[in-house]
């Protein structure tokens, strides 16, 4: 029912799904979490923009308590290979989701993640530790395969939130080095919305104050790189990226008057 086309069907669904969960025993829950997982997602995904059903609300509450539920299970010592394999896929897909272009999968996904490592006392950072070359490939981009700003609006402020994600973490995951990911940053909270339409992927004005504000934050997040630039002398000169970020974002309070408190707190970082 929560692949159903009607609301209703949906949350129909998750309720039906929730009494399973709060009545059979922990095995069989563990058995069918990818399943159980993978249809909530799909109802808060598809169902984002629906304000008067709930059925959201309830599909989030579920997925909670299916994990508070099942993760202890399965990750005992002596958990069988079959454990693990479903242990693992359910954590595959919160972190494939993570960059999701819709903001309601991405913060369950990130507020799972981060619950299944209170669960097991461990840290987020050493939950993702295997999924580094995941995040490397999916959330900075190569000039080699495509900027930032030839992505549809909504996957930018994904990537843009995941990566934020990613880079303020505690102990760090990874350190990220692309400057021309951090140029398409820098014209995201720069340039204003006139210019900013030009590029086809920015046609929504609606969306680029949430762009802005995720850019900004990632702008802070990269604050421990140095670059070198190139002059017309052809000398090469190092340069603090702390002193461009602090520029851009001071720039910004001016230019941008919705995202001023955001630009500031930003600001007090890198002080």
């Amino acid at each position: 029912f929560c692949y159903e086309r009607s609301t209703f069907a949906k949350k129909g669904g998750c309720i039906a799904l929730r009494f399973l969960c709060d009545e059979m025993p922990s095995s069989w829950i563990s058995k069918h979490l990818f399943s159980i997982v993978k249809a909530h997602i799909f109802v808060i995904r598809d169902l984002a923009d629906d304000v008067c059903s709930g059925t959201v609300d309830v599909a989030i509450q579920n997925i909670e308590v299916i994990n508070e539920k099942t993760i202890p299970c399965l990750c005992v010592e002596n958990a069988t290979e079959e454990m693990q394999k479903i242990y693992k896929s359910a954590v595959n897909e919160f972190v494939y989701h993570t960059a999701s272009p819709h903001k309601l999968v991405r913060e369950i996904s990130v507020k799972s993640l981060q619950q299944i490592a209170k669960i097991q006392k461990i840290t987020v950072t050493a939950l993702l530790e295997p999924y580094k070359n995941f995040f490397s490939e999916s959330i900075v981009f190569s000039p080699a395969k495509t900027y930032l700003r030839h992505q549809p609006l909504a996957v930018q402020i994904g990537i843009l939130e995941a990566n934020y994600f990613c880079t303020s973490l505690e102990p760090k995951l990874m350190k990220f080095d692309n400057y021309q990911f951090l140029t398409d940053v820098k014209i995201i909270i720069k340039c204003d919305d006139d210019t900013m339409c030009r590029y086809d992927a920015y046609k929504d004005i609606k969306l680029l104050p949430e762009l802005r504000e995720s850019a900004m934050k990632v702008l802070v997040s990269w604050h421990y790189i140095y670059h070198k630039q190139h002059y017309d002398t052809d000398k090469v000169k190092n340069i603090n990226f702390c002193d461009e970020a602090f520029v851009t974002l001071f720039k910004s309070l001016e230019t941008h008057q919705s995202l001023q408190e955001t630009a500031f707190e930003c600001l007090k970082k890198l002080i």
